[in-house]
């Protein structure tokens, strides 16, 4: 799934989820999920730490977020077409 991230991270900053996006990208590379950080140059002390619980229970957050992000990019992509039926519904 992070793979499919990626490549709408620009989409998703771009229409106001930045927060989202960005916060979602440093807890990929910072829990031990794209980079190694138990050993070597990207160690992170707070990973490290963690129980496999405590790591699974984040695992199961970051999953729902990369889900988040996957259905905010199908709304990016459908929201001129949901705008426009909006509009025609209102009218008289």
């Amino acid at each position: 799934m992070a793979n499919q991230f990626e490549p709408i991270r620009n989409e998703l900053k771009s229409n106001n989820f930045n927060e989202i996006q960005d916060k979602i990208g440093c807890l990929l590379n910072r829990l031990n999920l794209r980079h190694n950080n138990k050993t070597g140059p990207c160690i992170n002390e707070t990973a490290l730490n963690m129980s496999n619980d405590e790591l699974e229970n984040w695992y199961d957050k970051i999953y729902d977020l990369l889900l988040l992000s996957l259905m905010l990019h199908k709304y990016i992509e459908n929201k001129n077409d949901i705008d426009e039926l909006i509009s025609k519904l209102k009218q008289k």
